[in-house]
């Protein structure tokens, strides 16, 4: 089932199901049959704790710009689930688990896929556009996900002050004014991660949007 449920079958749903913020459709149902989700979702919220146990973890799979352009293309995607200590793990996977449960997706399998791209998207961008040559964890995925549920996971007034508190807090971080936590975290604030995962929330949306409106296009034709 596609992401733009018919108005019948949201009919059926609970509100939180509802996306009325993106082009008035709504975007996602929670897929209660599928409880291997919540599994998911537990294991993406526990992999940074696991990885960290694991020393060899970072050398292979953190973000490396020489490594990925030397072919090693897989940390693109895996880094997210690589932090520089337990404190960073449990900061990225508390805000997380935060949205999970704010947009009622536990149950959602799309939901999960669209935090993982969230995720390879932030590090292509970072591989593209940025000149760091490491990165690890999922802070940028996470305020995609952030930016993404409040487009489309809740109610107008409610996505409206999730995007603004999401947004304001991404453009705090880019102007250096959000609380230094790099002495907590052992390490620098790769501050543009945050601004790569909201700008791919947004574009995800709005590739929707426009998927959505073709639909309608083939539908009326």
């Amino acid at each position: 089932m596609s992401y733009f449920s018919s108005r019948t079958n949201l009919a059926r749903a609970p509100l939180r199901q509802a996306v009325p913020l993106v082009g008035g459709g709504e975007l996602s149902r929670s897929l209660v049959d599928e409880h291997g989700a919540v599994l998911v979702w537990l294991v993406i919220l526990l992999a940074p704790f696991l990885a960290h146990a694991f020393s060899a973890a970072p050398k292979n799979f953190a973000y490396q710009r020489e490594l990925v352009m030397a072919g090693e293309v897989w940390r693109l995607l895996s880094a997210s689930f690589i932090p520089f200590n337990n404190i960073h793990a449990a900061l990225n996977s508390f805000a997380l688990a935060m949205l999970i449960l704010l947009f009622g997706v536990a149950r959602d399998a799309r939901a999960i896929v669209v935090f993982v791209v969230l995720g390879l998207a932030v590090y292509s961008a970072e591989h593209l556009f940025s000149g760091h040559v490491w990165a690890r964890g999922m802070s940028g995925a996470v305020y995609g996900f952030g930016v993404f549920g409040a487009l489309t996971y809740l109610t107008r007034l409610g996505g409206f002050l999730a995007l603004t508190l999401v947004t304001g807090k991404t453009v705090f971080d880019y102007l250096g004014l959000s609380p230094d936590i790099e002495i907590t975290i052992g390490s620098l604030v790769l501050y543009s991660h945050h601004a790569f995962g909201a700008i791919a929330a947004l574009v995800l949306v709005l590739a929707m949007v426009v998927g959505r409106g073709l639909r309608r296009n083939q539908y009326t034709t």
